[in-house]
């Protein structure tokens, strides 16, 4: 929620407390305030989250290997 207001912030050109967030399903939130309205979607893989406008491709994770894979020097 916190990086879905910060962005919100930056791209509606309005401060956070008059910004209303309300989450859907899906990781999508719809934020409102200074007269506009944007919808982002936000993928969250344990504690690490990145939030988009809706319909931007996400940028892709970092790849891991699986656990139990030798590490590459």
């Amino acid at each position: 929620m916190a990086l879905v207001k910060i962005r919100g912030e930056s791209d509606l050109e309005c401060p956070q407390s008059d910004l209303m967030v309300n989450s859907t399903w899906g990781g999508r939130y719809i934020v409102s305030g200074c007269g506009r309205t944007v919808t982002y979607d936000s993928v969250c893989e344990g504690v690490r989250c990145q939030v988009t406008l809706a319909g931007e491709e996400a940028p892709g994770w970092r790849g891991r290997p699986d656990p139990g894979d030798e590490m590459q020097p």
